[in-house]
């Protein structure tokens, strides 16, 4: 069976040292002033620096880390400010373009509900004709029954003055 090489000590990695100062205090027994514990004390000193330098390099990563959430969040933060302002500047644009459309449909709308007063020529009685019954083209009279009819263009000179 052929020996293994152990490395020395200087080109070891951490896990390596740990395991060799594992080997170190588990074969000094209860002797500590002897060579061996003065190289184990050697080697924990040694290890301990290590393990000093790679926590050091984790926090300093976690602290760029944090460092670039914050920065992240920031961005983020100015991209929803830009995006509920850009929402307003629409919704306002919006509002300029289509409320006055809003509100002809609105003029329209309080036409429809309108009364017109209209005499039977029949019996002279003064009847309220919704504009719907106008549209429609006749409406009849709730006293003597005839049915009144209305010619298409019944509004035309009406709209010609509100153009």
């Amino acid at each position: 069976m052929a020996k293994r090489k152990i490395p020395s000590y200087e080109t070891m990695d951490a896990i390596q040292k740990a395991a060799y100062l594992q080997g170190l205090a588990d074969g000094l027994g209860k002797s500590v002033e002897t060579d061996e514990a003065s190289k184990l004390r050697n080697i924990l000193i040694d290890l301990t620096a290590l393990v000093n330098e790679v926590v050091d390099d984790y926090n300093d990563r976690i602290q760029e880390l944090e460092e670039f959430a914050d920065d992240t969040s920031t961005e983020l933060d100015d991209i929803t400010d830009d995006l509920n302002d850009l929402s307003e500047s629409v919704d306002e644009i919006t509002d300029l373009f289509f409320n006055d459309a809003d509100n002809a449909e609105s003029d329209e709308d309080e036409e429809d509900d309108s009364e017109y007063e209209i005499t039977c020529p029949d019996c002279g009685n003064v009847i309220l004709v919704h504009f719907e019954d106008i549209e429609s083209g006749s409406h009849k009279c709730d006293k003597c029954g005839k049915i009144l009819t209305f010619d298409s263009n019944f509004f035309d000179d009406d709209d010609d003055k509100h153009e």
